[in-house]
């Protein structure tokens, strides 16, 4: 199965299906886990996902070598970041569950989180087919926000969140900016990119403390 509205929001059944050379760049991924098993790495680290874990990569480029086990079912969903920023959701978890997702982009979900996530993919799945709805991208638009906003809930309460102020959240915002472009290739150390952001490498270290816990 592969349902595309506009190239935005994307549904394959396995991860072997996706179009990796089209839908890449600011595309964000999202894997739910049904049976069975996959394992991928993801910034250099590998991870084993198994039932009810919800996968979320933010920056694909930054994931490779995808394997799954036979007996793998997952829902696996894409969509183009500008068409998520198109919604203009104002928390700023966003922001602070994207820092923590690429420390650790999986997330492990009680019984009931997975039935509900599970429902809410498998009715955005259905309804992105209904290519004939007169207000189709607005519609499934806004399912999809009424998903992240269950995401964030979950992912909040099993992190520790803190407030950020608006200077610390340009700051951060900025240093994942830099290594999703991939600077971390090239650059390991804290002094560059404290450098570039004109701050201190403690201020730097202690602004990730506050938000990751690490």
């Amino acid at each position: 199965m592969n349902t595309a509205i506009d190239n935005m929001i994307l549904f394959v059944d396995s991860i072997d299906e996706y179009d990796f050379s089209r839908y890449t760049a600011d595309h964000i991924m999202h894997i739910l886990c049904l049976e069975g098993s996959m394992s991928l790495v993801f910034h250099n680290v590998h991870y084993n996902i198994g039932r009810g874990d919800y996968i979320i990569i933010s920056n694909l480029a930054m994931a490779s070598d995808f394997s799954t086990s036979p007996d793998c079912k997952c829902i696996i969903m894409s969509f183009a970041e500008i068409f998520f920023i198109s919604m203009a959701i104002h928390s700023k978890y966003g922001f602070i569950g994207r820092f923590a997702l690429l420390q650790n982009p999986v997330i492990k979900l009680s019984a009931t989180e997975f039935e509900k996530c599970k429902y809410d993919l498998v009715r955005l799945r259905d309804r992105v087919a209904e290519s004939n709805h007169l207000f189709h991208e607005e519609m499934t638009g806004h399912l999809l926000l009424a998903h992240a906003l269950d995401l964030y809930d979950i992912h909040a309460r099993k992190a520790s969140s803190t407030h950020v102020p608006e200077r610390a959240t340009l700051i951060l915002q900025r240093f994942i900016d830099m290594l999703y472009r991939g600077d971390f290739i090239s650059h390991r150390n804290l002094e560059y990119y404290a450098s570039a952001l004109c701050i201190t490498p403690h201020y730097l270290s202690e602004l990730c403390k506050n938000i990751s816990g690490e």
